[in-house]
């Protein structure tokens, strides 16, 4: 099922690629996307699970703000649940660039409209090593801050 879930939303980022080729590949750059690398992964059963360093591990269920570029899950303007990531679109963990570390699921307050551009948002980190539909990091109640 969890194959099934990350198809779909390969198959939209790839929709999405286009629109966003005109920016840079640039990633961004910030103490929280530092942090967030802080994760190593052990193959347990049929998959990898994380395994959170300690700065990791201090930052959960904590406020935390990040910068990121929208993943979209579904074609929408406005979305309450999409991911975030340090790269762009046309260089994203789902095309093999960076790894899991690099995107966040954000689970936000109420909808967020969709954008090429980087947005900063705010809110609670949950740390995840036991969902594997889930992407590791999850930011719940999250605002766009500016």
């Amino acid at each position: 099922m969890h194959k099934l879930i990350l198809f779909l939303i390969f198959i939209t980022i790839c929709s999405l690629l286009q629109a966003q080729n005109k920016q840079n590949n640039t990633s961004i750059s910030s103490e929280t996307w530092k942090i967030l690398s802080d994760v190593k992964f052990r193959l347990r059963d049929d998959y990898y699970t994380p395994q959170f360093g300690d700065r990791v591990k201090a930052l959960q269920g904590k406020s935390v703000e990040i910068t990121g570029y929208i993943y979209p899950f579904e074609q929408t303007r406005w979305s309450k649940h999409f991911a975030l990531s340090s790269l762009p679109l046309n260089a994203c963990f789902f095309c093999g660039v960076g790894g899991p570390e690099t995107v966040v699921e954000v689970e936000a307050h109420s909808p967020i409209k969709q954008s090429e551009n980087p947005i900063r948002i705010r809110g609670t980190l949950i740390l995840n090593s036991q969902d594997p539909e889930k992407m590791i990091y999850i930011i719940r109640n999250a605002v766009v801050t500016e």
